[in-house]
């Protein structure tokens, strides 16, 4: 479990900093094209969100003893977003390009606040074995 865990969040991280750093190589030293930094971010930003998917499907099976109330925010927060995904997608087309417009903002602020619940998981468990 903790070593899980650590490769956990160490996955979340480099998934989000990766992209960050070829896109400002880029943008600063001008190595490469535009558009193959703009596609290693979109791979980037749907990695991060397909680790998370299963990573929350693993802890599930997890003890409650390790799991810290912020994963109990982040979980409602994602049923949340997903019910208003529903509705946007069944009433109206325009509801729904603008669920998906307002998700490339709000995503990344879920991504981080799950990446914090699993770092201070992690923590919680190295204390504890120690």
């Amino acid at each position: 479990m903790k070593t899980f865990k650590n490769i956990d969040w160490i996955l979340q991280l480099a998934f989000m900093i990766i992209p960050f750093l070829l896109y400002l190589i880029n943008a600063f030293v001008g190595i490469g094209n535009i558009i193959i930094a703009r596609e290693m971010f979109s791979f980037f930003y749907i990695g991060v969100g397909g680790w998370q998917l299963i990573s929350v499907i693993i802890h599930f099976f997890f003890t409650s003893e390790i799991k810290h109330r912020l994963r109990n925010v982040y979980l409602v927060l994602l049923g949340i977003t997903l019910f208003i995904g529903l509705l946007a997608g069944i009433t109206y087309e325009q509801n729904l390009l603008g669920y998906l417009s307002i998700m490339l903002w709000w995503t990344p602020l879920l991504a981080m606040l799950y990446l914090i619940t699993c770092i201070i998981e992690t923590k919680k468990i190295q204390s504890n074995a120690s």
